[in-house]
């Protein structure tokens, strides 16, 4: 256990937030959790990604350019990250 403790990174929590918190902090987050997943697992469900943060903020990336915005960034990070292998 004391191995497993000292390998681990203690960092706060994040907090994100815009004026209502729907579009700009949503794509945010959904950036922040999709190339977090595409990091450990090689894939990515931003619409899964997008349900799930729908169930705890309702609305959230309503606009649709922030969810193309959120594909765009998501779409450039994974060519570049394939690039550098």
């Amino acid at each position: 256990m004391a191995d497993l403790d000292s390998k681990c990174i203690n960092v706060p929590p994040m907090v994100v937030h815009c004026s209502a918190g729907l579009n700009r902090t949503g794509a945010f987050c959904a950036i922040d959790i999709s190339l977090s997943q595409y990091d450990e697992r090689a894939t990515i469900g931003l619409s899964s990604v997008l349900r799930n943060l729908r169930k705890q903020r309702h609305n959230c990336l309503y606009l649709p350019k922030y969810y193309v915005f959120c594909y765009l960034i998501v779409v450039i990070y994974t060519k570049l990250v394939a690039d550098s292998l």
